[in-house]
């Protein structure tokens, strides 16, 4: 196998190879601290050439793309020795012209040089490797250096976490701990193990009365469109809330799935504005989650008059015009750092009624999930450091498994 074509900045240069991180799915068999030399046993790829590259270029544009043509199909780990020495960039490998990588994307910043990893468990016979600038601070500003890059035979590996998970029914404020490398956060109130119930798709839907099946999408390539949509409209459907309310409208869909499945009027809060870096650059690049683009699929859609659009940051909106016990169900999915779900979350708290259901989105404990999305590891620090005073508060407090959302249905007075 070879690497055909390398470009950077539209540049085209010699044959190198590049990408970065360490995940949990695979491990090399037959390498074992060894040095391989092309032609080894066992060696897929050896491309000892490698490239450095500098620039500067916007929020999440390409950097460099690398074509890995004849991968065999079975499992693959890709080691590759990088320093990044300005910057933050993004590594992925998808199968070429496909929008969604086969993994999670993975991010390295400015520091000494890593040898670090991507697994694939299922390569194709065509893939490329892409580093874009994943930067959201900086200026654009980029220089790296990419060493080497080897690819060896790996094998299924499941950590002990990964497989304690599939059988378990409870988790527990030392779960989550321990899925997020902390042990040593202390969680408010006193502890309480097993606040959380785990159940399945389809267990769910009996709840709810539908029909659910569980989706056998990896997480990496999860969509809230596709693969938790069914979960939340199943809900919507049973529960029929007449008074909604939504952390986070971006395009409008999650609004959009409450208005078709049920009779309700939607409350939205969003960023009139979206959310921004600190140099004032769109968090998702393409600003759809400001100003036109607010709400635009329940617009779109026909739906306005049911939805009351608040254009307001969740840490400063308090609430006031709405009394106690207001709504009878309430989605939170806008900022994902730890200090704004534990704000959402304490304000719908006393905005939801007994017997009420609250969602967070962007919650999944399985450690792989959030080793790998910082938006997860900011939702699951937050619900372990709530977790003590949810399971007072809930009477149900569930995780679907496989999917990313956590629903409690609060205690009747």
């Amino acid at each position: 196998m070879l690497i055909e074509t390398l470009s950077i900045c539209g540049e085209a240069l010699p044959a190198g190879g590049h990408t970065v991180h360490v995940g949990s799915a695979y491990h090399a068999h037959a390498v074992s601290g060894d040095v391989w030399v092309d032609g080894s046993p066992g060696l897929v790829l050896d491309c000892g050439r490698g490239f450095q590259a500098e620039g500067v270029c916007g929020l999440w544009n390409y950097i460099a793309r690398v074509a890995l043509d004849d991968l065999p199909a079975s499992p693959l780990i890709f080691e590759i020795e990088a320093s990044v020495e300005s910057g933050r960039l993004g590594f992925m490998i998808c199968k070429r012209g496909a929008p969604d990588p086969d993994h999670f994307e993975q991010h390295l910043s400015a520091g000494p040089k890593s040898t670090v990893r991507i697994e694939l468990a299922a390569p194709g016979p065509e893939m490329e490797l892409i580093v874009r600038n994943t930067d959201l601070e900086g200026d654009g500003r980029f220089r790296v250096i990419v060493h080497s890059l080897r690819a060896f035979p790996a094998k299924p590996l499941e950590t002990s976490a990964v497989a304690k998970l599939k059988d378990a029914k409870h988790l527990s404020v030392n779960w989550l701990a321990e899925c997020l490398g902390e042990d040593n956060i202390e969680p408010s109130g006193g502890a309480t193990s097993d606040a959380i119930s785990v159940i399945t798709a389809e267990a769910f839907g009996e709840r709810c009365g539908v029909s659910l099946q569980s989706s056998d999408t990896p997480y990496w390539h999860w969509k809230m469109e596709r693969d938790d949509a069914p979960i939340l409209a199943a809900l919507y459907h049973s529960v029929q809330p007449t008074r909604h309310l939504e952390f986070g409208t971006w395009r409008g869909f999650g609004t959009k799935l409450c208005l078709e499945n049920s009779h309700a009027h939607v409350w939205t809060i969003n960023l009139p504005s979206g959310e921004k870096t600190e140099g004032g650059q769109s968090v998702y690049g393409d600003n759809t989650d400001a100003d036109s683009e607010i709400g635009l699929l329940y617009r779109q859609a026909g739906l306005s008059s049911r939805v009351t659009q608040i254009l307001a940051d969740s840490l400063l909106w308090t609430g006031e015009e709405f009394s106690d016990g207001f709504f009878d169900s309430i989605l939170i999915d806008g900022g994902h750092s730890c200090d704004v779900v534990v704000n959402d979350t304490e304000k719908a708290v006393r905005l939801l009624r007994p017997g009420g259901y609250c969602i967070w989105h962007d919650f999944c404990p399985d450690p792989r999930a959030v080793a790998s999305n910082e938006a997860t590891q900011g939702v699951a620090r937050a619900i372990h450091t709530l977790l003590p005073g949810l399971g007072e508060i809930f009477e149900d407090l569930v995780w679907i498994q496989p999917s990313y959302l956590l629903v409690g249905r609060r205690k009747q007075a």
